[in-house]
This record gives structure tokens, sequence and C-alpha cells, in this order.
């Protein structure tokens, strides 16, 4: 038998989703088509050692409107699992990125336009050693890095760039996307 919601929560859930949905909508339609330079290519699949489990606090930023997630990542010897769920607890997707291969698998509440190898191509611009995406990027891309982060290049034009604001906090611009994503990591775990 199902549940019933109270009333007076059916409103928030209804206003909450309905945020979610028009932010989600609106922020990737124009993205659905991406010119050659604004989509990174993607590095294969790699091993990570030591293993980190990460409980992520996301908020995605576009046009004066907001996004805020929870995501679950986890790197390991298998490579990449992420899931993310809206604060209400509905979860949006799953990536499973490994050396047997990509898996993506979206709920139906994260609309078409929402491109997961996008999403896998940020994960990249942060966690990726350099030489593996150096490797797989060609020579019209260059990769910059320093202590405070990393500056993505497409023949010469900045594209794409990640600040580490402090322990906890990364921020990723996607300048030709017109996006940043702040994560603030919640829970880390890590060993073997």
């Amino acid at each position: 038998m199902p549940k019933v919601m109270a009333p007076s929560v059916m409103p928030r859930l209804i206003w909450a989703m309905a945020v979610t949905w028009s932010f989600v909508w609106g922020a990737t339609s124009c993205a659905s088509l991406p010119a050659p330079a604004e989509t990174w290519p993607l590095a294969p699949a790699v091993a990570f050692d030591p293993h980190r489990e990460l409980t992520q606090s996301v908020l995605i930023e576009r046009d004066k409107e907001q996004l805020r997630l929870v995501g679950r990542l986890q790197l390991d010897d298998r490579g990449l699992v992420m899931v993310a769920f809206t604060p209400l607890g509905q979860r949006l997707f799953t990536i499973e990125y490994t050396p047997q291969g990509l898996v993506l698998d979206r709920s139906v509440a994260l609309p078409e336009t929402v491109d997961l190898i996008q999403v896998l191509g940020d994960l990249q611009l942060v966690y990726w050693p350099i030489a593996d995406l150096e490797d797989a990027f060609g020579p019209d891309w260059v990769i910059q890095e320093s202590d405070g982060g990393r500056r993505l290049l497409h023949r010469g034009r900045l594209v794409g760039e990640v600040r580490h604001i402090g322990p906890r906090r990364i921020e990723i611009h996607a300048l030709a996307r017109r996006y940043v994503i702040r994560i603030e990591t919640l829970t880390a775990g890590e060993g073997n």
C-alpha cells in the first residue's frame, strides 16, 4: 500500500520539485548542443590509490539560478562511481566509469538535456591524474596545473578552471558553458 503524505508536506515537496526541475531544464537546455570547444574529451578510466569515498554538497549556479545536490563519490581501484541526489533524497543519476566501460543511469526526473558525459568531464578535470588528461586531450588542449587548481585551454582560449578554495572546497568554472559548480566535501574516507 503506498504511503500518503501529510497535506502540509505536499506543497513543500511540489515546490522543491518544481524549483529543481525548472533549474535543471533552464540551465541545461542551452547546453544540449555544445560547440566542440565547449566539451572537452574524456580520458580513459583510471584506478585510484588511495581509495576515497566522499559525500559532497554540490551547488550549481548558472544565470542567477541555483541547484543544490548531494553527491556520493567513490574513487577506487575499479574507477569512479558517482550518485547524485536532490536534497530531498531523490536519486537523479549514477555514473560508473571503470576500465570495463561507462555506465550511465539517469532518473526519469532528470531531463534528457542534462549531459552526463559533461558531468564526467568535470569530475575528470578535478580528480584525474594530469598525465592521463594530457594524453587523452591531444594537441589543441593545454592543461595548466598549480597549487590552486587547474586551467583548461582549447586553442589558447580558457574553457574550464578548477579552483581549490580550501581543503574541503572546490569550484569548477565551465566558462564556455557559463556555469559554476561549488563543491564542499562533507565527509571523506580513505583507504585501500
